[in-house]
């Protein structure tokens, strides 16, 4: 079954011309100026142990009434085998960026993984007015 191995909150994320990923300022909580306000980041994660062909991946974030904060259509996605496979574990590395997401109040907000229409990985973080 597929997983997400990193979740990772990030200012911006940057790709070299070799397909490298740079995150830069890592976001332990969304540090807010005013509310209600627009909010940008960037989300970086990896799914591993996918069977390789055609899928789809989808994002939602939640705030702490379950309002959407943020969601996308399904992303298809054929994945391959690689050289980045390791004992049959495969891997592939996904960034998006999230612009103006409309933070109305502060709380702990829910991103959520989906694979395949499966819950595959969450994580809890806080948004939080200065």
């Amino acid at each position: 079954m597929a997983t997400v191995t990193n979740f990772i909150f990030c200012e911006n994320s940057k790709i070299d011309e070799n397909g490298n990923t740079s995150v830069v300022n890592i976001l332990n909580y969304f540090s807010l100026s005013i509310l209600p306000t627009q909010f940008t980041f960037d989300l970086y994660f990896t799914v591993a142990k996918f069977e390789t062909g055609d899928h789809k991946i989808k994002f939602i974030m939640l705030d702490s009434d379950n309002n959407i904060l943020a969601e996308t259509p399904d992303i298809n996605v054929k994945l391959l085998k690689t050289s980045d496979t390791i004992d049959d574990v495969n891997f592939v590395n996904f960034t998006l960026n999230l612009r103006n997401i409309l933070f109305k109040k502060e709380g702990e907000c829910i991103a959520k993984i989906f694979f395949d229409d499966e819950l595959i990985g969450e994580k809890h973080i806080y948004a939080n007015k200065k």
